[in-house]
C-alpha cells in the first residue's frame, strides 16, 4: 500500500510528515485492487514532502496510506529471451525409472489415476468445479484430487497441445486451491514446458495462461520473460480483452518490460474504443501497478470511461479512481463523473471499495464533500450494526478523511472503537496508518491511543524505523504520553540506531520535547546520527529538532551548528514558520557562526509583517475605513501566528515600537506577586497553558498575563490619565464569532491554532486603555482629539504576541500618535 502524508502540511505542533514509504499493495483477489497502506510520509503522499521509499509491491494490492517495506519488487524481464533448444524433452521422459517416479507420486497423493479423459476434458472438469462454491478456494477432496492427479499424469505421459496447457492454467487460477502442492507441481510442469511452445499460442492462449499463473500469483519468470516477448510479437492480433487480462496479469506478478509495456499501451490507445468498462479499469489498474503515466492513454481511458460509466459495476469503478489518483492523473472532470456515479450506486459498493475511492480521492487532494459524506454515513452505519471491517479498510478510511481534512467525528469514534477491538489483527503499515490519520485529524482517542502504544511496545521487533517515527510523530502532535511505548522505543533506537534516518531521529526527539519525555543518552548518541542525514531534512524538521533539543535541555552545539548551516543552504526554501522556531531555538545560546545571518534572513520575513501593517493601518481614520475582512485574509496568508521571540523583538523594532524602563519592569515584579496572591490557585491554573514559557526573577514559572502602564494627559481638555493593569486569560474570555461593533476601537484577527485575537490578553488591555484615554458612546473623542493625547504606556507580556495582537500595538500608535509606546516580552522559547 500506498504511503500517507505528503509532506508538511503543518500538524498538531508540527508538519504532516514526509510523503513516505509506500507500502505492501496487498492482495487483488480475482481482480479486484488491495487496499491502501501509507504512500504516508508519499509522510504525514503528507504537504508534498519528501517521496521515502518504496514498498514491497506483494500481491499486485492497492497503494495507500502509511509507511511499509522498501523493496520495489518489480522484475525487469528480458527483452529477448534465450532461444529454445532444437529439440526439446519433457521432463520425465528420458528418465529412466519413470514407474519408480509414478509410484512415489502415487505414494504421495494416494488413490489411483484416471486415465480415460485427455487434458481438454479435465481441464474442463476443473472449470465446472470453479463454478462450484464449495470447490472455489476451499479444500481439496477427493473427486478434485483425482481430476490433479489426471492432469499431472497426462501432462507427463501424453502429447501436449498449447491449448490444453493454457486451459490448465487458466482453470487452476479460477479454481484457487493455493493449499495443494499438486496444484504448484502442475504450474511448475505447464510452465517447463510453455516456454518452449510459446510461438504456438494463439492470444487467447497467452491471455489464459498468464492469468492463470497471475491468479495464484506463481511468478514463473523464465516462462513470462518468453511470453512478454510474444506478447510484443502478436500484440495487433490480440482483441481487447486479451490485451487488457494480460495487461493485469504482468502487473499482478509485479513484472515489467519496457517493450511489453510500450506495445500494450500501445494497442490500447488505439483501439480504446472497444474495450469494455472492465477493459478499462483493468487496463488502468495495471498501468498504476507499474508506476507508468502513459498521459495520452490514461486521458483517453478517462474519456472512454466517462461514455461507459454506467456500464462499470461498483468494484471496478472504485478501482478505475484509485488507479489514476495512483498515478496522480489529477482528471477532475473524470474523478467527478467517478463520484455521481457512486453516489448513484452506493448501495452495492462493499466496504473494499469504500476504502478505494477515499483514498484515491485523498490522495489527488480533491475534497468532494458529497461523496465523503455518503461514504462516511455507510460505513458508519455499518460499524453501528456490529458488521466487522477489516483492517485495511479501517486504516484508509480514515486516512482519506484526515489527509482530506474532512474530520467526521462520528466515523472517526466508530473506527477508534471498532480498531481498538482489531488492534491485535493489524499490520505494522496498518498501525502506522491509522495512528498517523488520527493525529493528523486532532482526534486525541486515548483509548485508541493507549492501546496502540502498549501494542507496539509489545511487538515493536516487528516495526520498520519509519514506521516506529511516524507513530512517535502521531503521540507528539497528540501530546499523549505513553510511558511504556516511550521507554521501550527508547531501547529499540538504541539498539538500532543505524537502521534509522535523520528525519526519522529528529521525529523521535520532537515527541520527546512535546510529551516532556527527557532520555539525555539517547538524544546525545542520536545526534551524530541526525547530522549523519542532515542534508535530508526539510528546513521545517531541521527547527523542530534544533527546538527539541533546547526544550528538553540537552546541549548539542555541533548538532545545532550543523541543523543551522543546514538551513542556510535551503533559506529558499524554508517557510517562515520553520525560521522563526530555529532562531529562537539557538537564541539563549547562539554560538553558532550562522545565527547573525538566520536572525537577518528572519529580519527580511519580518519585513513582510511590518509592510502589510503599515499599509493597512496608515492613520486613526483607517481604523474605521479599512475591510476587515481583506486584512484578516491577509493575515491568514502570512501563515504564522507569531514571530517568535527573537523575531517579534525584530518587528517592534522594525515598527518603531521601543522597551519599557527599568523602573517598570521593577514595578511589574511586585504587581505580579501580589496579584498571584489575591489570584491564589486561579490565577496559576489560568495561566498553565503555555509551556516553556516562564517569569524567571519575576516569579512562579509557566504564567501568562499581560501588565500595561499608562501615564497620558490631554493639555487643552487638563485631562491625565493614569492606569496599571494585569490581565490574566481568564480575565479575557469573550465571544470570539462577535463582530467588530461601532464602540470598539480596535480590530482583531482569530488565529489558527487557538490564537483568538480577541481573547489575548495583550489586546484586552489595550482595548481597555483606549476608552479610559479617549471616552466612548457621544463622550468618545474624535481622531483630531486623540491625537492631542501626549504621554506613554508601556506593555510587559509573558505570552509570545500573536500577529492580531502585534497590529493591535499598529492600531493604537495611530490612534495616538502623540504617545510613545513600549512593549516587552519575557525572553522565552516560542509556542511549539
Amino acid at each position: 500500500d500506498r504511503g500517507g502524508d505528503r509532506g508538511d502540511r503543518g500538524d498538531r505542533g508540527g508538519d504532516r510528515g514526509d510523503r513516505g514509504d509506500r507500502g505492501d499493495r496487498g492482495d487483488r483477489g480475482d481482480r479486484g485492487g488491495g487496499g491502501r497502506g501509507d504512500r504516508g510520509d508519499r509522510g504525514d503522499r503528507g504537504d508534498r514532502g519528501d517521496r521515502g521509499e518504496r514498498g514491497d509491491r506483494g500481491d499486485g494490492g492497492g497503494r495507500g496510506g502509511a509507511v511499509a517495506s522498501e523493496d520495489q519488487g518489480y522484475v525487469h524481464m528480458y527483452r529477448v529471451p534465450p532461444p529454445p533448444p532444437l529439440e526439446y524433452s519433457p521432463p520425465g521422459a528420458m528418465v529412466g525409472n519413470a514407474d519408480a517416479s509414478q509410484k512415489q507420486h502415487e505414494a504421495n497423493y494416494g488413490g489411483s489415476i484416471n486415465s480415460d479423459q485427455d487434458i481438454a476434458s479435465l481441464s474442463k472438469s476443473l472449470m465446472r468445479m470453479a463454478k462450484q462454491d464449495g470447490f472455489r478456494g476451499g479444500r481439496m477432496d477427493g473427486k478434485l484430487r483425482e481430476v490433479l492427479r489426471a492432469i499431472y499424469n497426462k501432462l507427463r505421459s501424453s502429447e501436449k497441445r498449447p491449448k490444453d496447457l493454457a486451459d490448465v492454467a487458466f482453470a487452476l487460477g479460477k479454481l484457487q486451491v493455493t493449499s495443494e502442492p499438486l496444484v504448484w507441481e502442475i504450474l511448475t510442469f505447464v510452465g517447463e514446458i510453455a516456454k518452449f511452445e510459446v510461438k504456438q499460442f494463439t492470444p487467447h492462449d497467452i491471455k489464459s495462461i498468464v492469468w492463470g499463473f497471475a491468479s495464484l500469483v506463481v511468478r514463473d519468470e523464465p516462462l513470462m520473460s518468453v511470453v512478454a516477448a510474444e506478447v510484443v510479437n502478436q500484440i495487433a492480433t490480440f482483441d481487447q480483452s486479451q490485451v487488457s487480462s494480460t495487461a493485469w496479469a504482468f502487473a499482478k506478478l509485479g513484472l515489467w518490460n519496457e517493450q511489453l509495456v510500450d506495445a500494450i499501451a500501445a494497442e490500447s490507445l488505439a483501439n480504446i474504443s472497444t474495450f469494455t468498462s472492465h477493459s478499462l479499469s483493468d487496463i488502468s489498474w495495471a498501468l498504476a501497478q507499474w508506476g507508468t503515466k502513459k498521459v495520452e492513454l490514461m486521458d483517453a481511458i478517462a474519456a472512454e470511461a466517462q461514455k461507459k460509466v454506467s456500464d462499470f459495476t461498483p468494484g471496478p469503478l472504485a478501482m478505475t479512481a484509485w488507479s489514476f489518483s495512483s498515478l496522480q492523473v489529477a482528471n477532475l472532470e473524470f474523478m467527478s463523473c467517478i463520484s455521481k456515479e457512486v453516489l448513484v450506486k452506493m448501495g452495492k459498493l462493499k466496504l473494499q471499495d469504500f476504502a478505494h475511492l477515499c483514498w484515491a480521492f485523498a490522495n489527488l487532494r480533491i475534497q468532494d464533500h458529497a461523496l465523503f459524506h455518503a461514504v462516511a454515513a455507510e460505513v458508519h452505519k455499518t460499524l453501528q450494526m456490529g458488521q466487522e471491517l477489516q483492517p485495511p479498510v479501517l486504516a484508509n478510511i480514515a486516512w482519506a478523511f484526515s489527509k482530506n481534512s474532512l474530520l467526521h467525528e462520528d466515523l472517526m469514534s466508530a473506527i477508534a472503537k471498532e480498531g481498538v477491538r482489531q488492534l491485535p489483527n493489524f499490520k505494522p503499515a496498518e498501525v502506522a496508518m491509522l495512528t498517523w490519520a488520527f493525529a493528523v485529524a486532532g482526534v486525541q482517542n486515548s483509548t485508541l491511543m493507549a492501546e496502540i502504544g502498549t501494542q507496539v511496545s509489545k511487538k515493536m521487533d516487528k516495526f520498520t524505523p519509519p514506521q516506529l517515527s511516524h507513530i512517535t510523530w502521531a503521540f507528539g502532535a497528540l501530546s499523549l504520553r505513553h510511558l511504556e511505548f516511550l521507554h521501550s522505543l527508547s531501547s529499540c533506537v538504541l539498539n538500532n540506531l543505524s537502521a534509522f534516518k535523520g528525519s526519522g531521529l529528529s521525529n523521535i526527539a520532537w515527541t520527546f520535547a512535546m510529551v516532556a519525555f527527557r532520555n539525555e543518552k539517547l538524544l546525545r548518541v542520536m545526534g551524530p546520527e541526525i547530522m549523519r542525514d542532515v542534508s535530508e531534512l526539510r528546513p521545517l524538521a531541521m527547527a523542530r529538532c534544533a527546538w527539541a533539543y533546547r526544550t528538553l535541555a540537552v546541549q548539542d552545539s555541533e548538532l545545532v551548528s550543523a541543523l543551522a548551516s543546514e538551513v542556510l543552504k535551503k533559506l529558499p526554501d524554508c517557510p517562515t514558520k520553520a525560521l522563526i522556531k530555529l532562531v529562537d531555538s539557538i537564541y539563549v545560546n547562539p554560538s553558532t557562526s550562522a545565527f547573525d545571518e538566520l536572525k537577518e534572513a528572519l529580519a527580511s520575513r519580518t519585513g513582510e509583517v511590518e509592510s502589510l501593517l503599515r499599509n493597512t493601518w496608515t492613520s486613526a481614520e483607517s481604523l474605521d475605513t479599512t475591510d476587515i475582512r481583506t486584512y484578516s485574509s491577509q493575515m491568514l496568508a502570512l501563515g504564522i501566528v507569531d514571530c517568535g521571540a527573537v523575531g517579534t523583538q525584530i518587528l517592534l523594532r522594525q515598527l518603531g515600537i521601543g522597551s519599557p524602563s527599568g523602573a517598570f519592569m521593577r514595578r511589574c515584579r511586585c504587581e505580579v506577586a501580589k496579584c498571584l496572591q489575591e489570584k491564589g490557585a486561579e490565577g496559576s491554573t489560568a495561566s498553565a497553558s503555555t509551556p516553556g514559557k516562564s517569569l524567571g526573577a519575576f516569579g512562579p514559572t509557566d504564567v501568562e498575563l499581560t501588565i500595561a502602564e499608562c501615564d497620558a494627559v490631554h493639555a487643552e481638555k487638563d485631562v491625565h490619565i493614569q492606569e496599571f493593569l494585569v490581565r490574566f486569560p481568564s480575565d479575557c474570555e469573550v465571544d470570539a464569532s462577535r463582530h467588530r461593533e461601532a464602540n470598539d476601537f480596535l480590530t482583531a484577527v482569530e488565529l489558527p491554532p487557538g490564537r483568538s485575537g480577541k481573547a489575548e490578553t495583550i489586546f484586552h488591555v489595550l482595548s481597555e486603555l483606549c476608552p479610559l484615554i479617549a471616552g466612548t458612546g457621544d463622550t468618545r473623542w474624535s481622531t483630531e482629539e486623540c491625537a492631542g493625547v501626549a504621554g506613554r504606556v508601556q506593555i510587559f507580556t509573558t505570552i509570545t504576541p500573536c500577529l492580531s495582537s502585534i497590529g493591535a500595538l499598529r492600531q493604537f500608535a495611530v490612534l495616538f500618535p502623540g504617545i510613545t509606546l513600549e512593549f516587552a516580552e519575557q525572553v522565552g522559547l516560542s509556542r511549539e
